[in-house]
């Protein structure tokens, strides 16, 4: 075999890793999203703790998603005008303040319920300027042929840290225990691991795309409307954003109550909460990882749509589950159909809009992702009036049927 036909046998995945900015992007991506779920799951169970609420620690949830909703639009349109990389720079230094600050008040003992909900709507609010900054500058920094095998690497940091960080937020709770809880030093790792990534982020180059340096309020919305208008003429892109929406809704919205599972359902200690809480991701990475390495991608809308069914599918029987074995692998499996949408949700987006509303594009998947906080705040009312099990039993069942009818009604999205 030639050199040239080396190259070109060459999986598409090693090029991107080779790339150097993309490098230092994806490792930061995985210290970043391991401090976004050992939070999650540990404010939750902080809260459960203070409350023994089900509806209060449901909100964690709810405080976390729900800037996505009030503010997705408008993050697209802050990542198409400024710079990109300066943006998650910024964002990582306000969320040591806010990491900082909740580790105080868990090791001091002055933590209450208030104050956790509060700080994790700061970093909310944080998470939403960043993935429509983050996905549009993996755009920037790689070739658009080679931009679903990027997005795919992505995905694959964001779902190993889904699995890594449950796991070491748990163990730390039970074999280090600090503070109120025991979690003050789940929130060490947390302060540690964002200096970690806000250094990988420093050494990446500036951007080489122009950015726009009069902002103005009023252009502001008259692009932001642009951009909308653009995508609600795009059937691909509104079949894309109608399953996002429903994904949300119905599946990921059972998340906040993995602590509630744990200590009521399955009747665990913190280690096995967190191993529950990663079993989600572990199947999710192993589902990133097979999509990384496909040589080609034909259909990137199979592998959006079989895998959010297949993930359904799976919640429904988490949701019968009393055993913990057959919880966390339903929960892997799970993972795994997961993969593929939350790969492709980004891809099929950025693949078919216009280069110029990239950042907007996003920030309308910001915007369908802020059905998240609706449906937790419905799945919690339920599970506190129901319990836990009826309230995800009926969340994955309505999820799975509605989801089926969108998708053979979207039949531009399926092309692409």
């Amino acid at each position: 075999m030639s050199k040239n036909q080396r190259a070109t046998a060459r999986r598409p995945v090693l090029d991107v890793l080779n790339e150097p900015d993309y490098k230092l992007l994806w490792t930061a991506g995985w210290a970043w999203h391991s401090c976004r779920w050992i939070w999650v799951i540990i404010a939750g169970y902080l809260v459960l703790q203070l409350t023994e609420s089900t509806f209060q620690t449901q909100l964690v949830g709810v405080a976390w998603s729900a800037p996505m909703l009030i503010l997705g639009v408008f993050s697209g349109l802050i990542a198409d005008s400024f710079d990109r990389r300066r943006i998650l720079i910024t964002i990582h230094l306000l969320n040591l303040t806010f990491a900082l600050s909740m580790t105080m008040l868990i090791l001091t003992g002055l933590i209450q319920a208030w104050h956790i909900l509060a700080l994790t709507g700061f970093i909310g609010l944080s998470n939403t300027l960043d993935m429509a900054a983050r996905r549009t500058f993996v755009s920037d920094i790689v070739n658009r042929s080679n931009l679903p095998f990027a997005l795919a690497l992505e995905s694959m940091s964001m779902t190993g840290a889904m699995m890594i960080g449950p796991w070491v937020g748990g163990a730390l709770v039970d074999f280090v225990p600090l503070g109120t809880a025991g979690a003050g030093s789940s929130y060490l790792i947390v302060i540690f691991l964002y200096l970690v990534s806000f250094v990988q982020l420093r050494r990446t180059s500036p951007s080489k795309y122009p950015v726009n340096t009069k902002f103005s309020l009023l252009t502001a919305l008259a692009n932001t409307i642009e951009g909308m208008q653009d995508i609600a003429k795009n059937r691909a892109a509104i079949g894309t954003l109608g399953i996002t929406v429903l994904v949300n809704l119905f599946f990921f919205s059972y998340t906040p109550l993995i602590p509630v599972f744990a200590q009521n359902v399955l009747e665990v200690n913190a280690t096995l909460m967190g191993i529950l809480g990663g079993a989600q991701g572990a199947g999710a990475l192993l589902g990133s990882m097979f999509i990384a390495s496909r040589k080609h991608i034909h259909r990137n809308s199979a592998y959006y749509v079989y895998g959010s069914i297949f993930a359904f599918m799976n919640l429904l029987i988490f949701s019968f589950s009393r055993s913990f074995p057959l919880s966390v692998l339903s929960l892997m499996m799970a993972g795994f159909g997961i993969a593929g949408f939350s790969t492709m949700q980004a891809t099929i987006i950025l693949l078919s809009v216009k280069d110029e509303i990239r950042g907007r594009a996003m920030g309308m998947v910001n915007m369908a992702i802020g059905a998240l906080p609706i449906g937790m705040l419905i799945v919690g009312f339920v599970a506190e009036t129901l319990g836990p099990i009826r309230s995800t039993n009926i969340s994955a069942s309505v999820g799975l049927l509605t989801l089926v009818i969108w998708a053979w009604r979207s039949k531009a999205m399926r092309q692409i």
